[in-house]
């Protein structure tokens, strides 16, 4: 039920726990906001910027990889840290300095 979360647990939220999920990624989205001086103004062209967070290399599990790569990581890590009642296999990434993925 998305409406639970971990941390957060306003009964008006009905995304609890997608905010929860979201915690950990706000300092790579923060930090590529400071790095290109992006404005307020959400133009087409930051839009489109903003859409390249996702392919922003963090850390994770000892391995460089994609933020989408990492979203799915850390809710299989969840579940999984749920199912074993055991919350020292929750997976959470690391910020590393700017850089997208590529595919070669």
């Amino acid at each position: 039920m998305p409406s639970k979360g971990i941390h957060h647990n306003s009964i008006e939220n009905a995304f609890n726990l997608a905010d929860d999920l979201i915690e950990p990624f706000r300092p790579v989205v923060d930090f590529y906001i400071a790095s290109y001086k992006l404005n307020l103004d959400l133009s087409h062209e930051i839009k489109v910027s903003l859409s390249k967070v996702l392919e922003l290399c963090v850390r994770q599990n000892g391995r460089k990889i994609s933020v989408r790569q990492s979203i799915d990581e850390l809710i299989e890590s969840l579940i999984k840290s749920m199912e074993d009642e055991d919350s020292s296999v929750l997976s959470c990434p690391s910020l590393l300095p700017i850089e997208l993925v590529t595919f070669e």
